[in-house]
Parts: structure tokens; C-alpha cells; sequence
């Protein structure tokens, strides 16, 4: 990561100076894929399921939709590799439309007590 910004002095010889700042940040969790698409057709079984792989170690203490009207959490299962989750949810919504939701995770680690996922779909008729 690499940020600048324009600092504007008093300094008659330099009135204006560029400061940046560059750092190395570490990717907290793995999200396979890193939203949740649910498409499909009113009346069909739609699901998407999500590969959760922690950087650090942490465990998922809860999970809930938000606002939970167009989905449906349907399970939270040990992942592929160890200390990883699979994430489960279906679309709900009986009618056509388009929505936006989110799945909001609830973490033991103290520096980042929670995440969120975010849903879109697509339901037609």
C-alpha cells in the first residue's frame, strides 16, 4: 500500500511538499469468492456457498444475515484447510427482484471482532 498527500507550508523555499506513506498490510481473512452472487429464477433453489480461510487465527463465534429478508444462512462448516470455514446461504425471496444484503461474521480476535460479507441478487421471474 502506497498513500501521498500534498502538505502546504510556510517555508518560502518550499511552500508545498509531498509526504508519502507506504506500508505492507495483511490480508486478515481469505474470502473465495469475495461476495455472494445469488441469480437465478423464482421458484428455483438458489445457493452460493463462500471458502473462509483466516490470515490470523481466529474462530467464527456467530453468523447472521443482514437484514435477513432475501437470505438465509444454511450452514457453517469446517473448510478444506484446517482452521478454514464453508459458509452457506440460499436465496429466500418469493418474488422477482434485485437485493443486496450482507452476511455479518462474529469473530474471537480482539483486533477485528467482526466482518461482513456482502450478497447481491438477482431473482427473475
Amino acid at each position: 500500500m502506497r498513500h501521498g498527500v500534498l502538505v502546504v507550508t510556510n517555508d518560502p523555499d518550499r511552500p508545498e511538499m509531498t509526504l508519502s506513506v507506504s506500508g505492507f498490510v495483511t490480508e486478515f481473512v481469505k474470502l473465495t469468492p469475495k461476495r455472494i452472487r445469488l441469480a437465478g429464477k423464482v421458484g428455483e433453489v438458489v445457493s452460493a456457498e463462500v471458502e473462509i480461510v483466516p490470515a490470523l487465527p481466529f474462530e467464527i463465534l456467530e453468523v447472521k444475515a443482514d437484514p435477513g429478508t432475501n437470505v438465509q444462512v444454511t450452514g457453517l462448516e469446517p473448510g478444506k484447510q484446517a482452521g478454514a470455514y464453508r459458509l452457506s446461504v440460499k436465496n429466500t425471496a418469493a418474488t422477482s427482484q434485485r437485493y443486496q444484503e450482507k452476511i455479518i461474521l462474529r469473530t474471537n480476535h480482539p483486533t477485528r471482532p467482526e466482518f461482513t460479507i456482502p450478497i447481491f441478487g438477482t431473482i427473475q421471474p
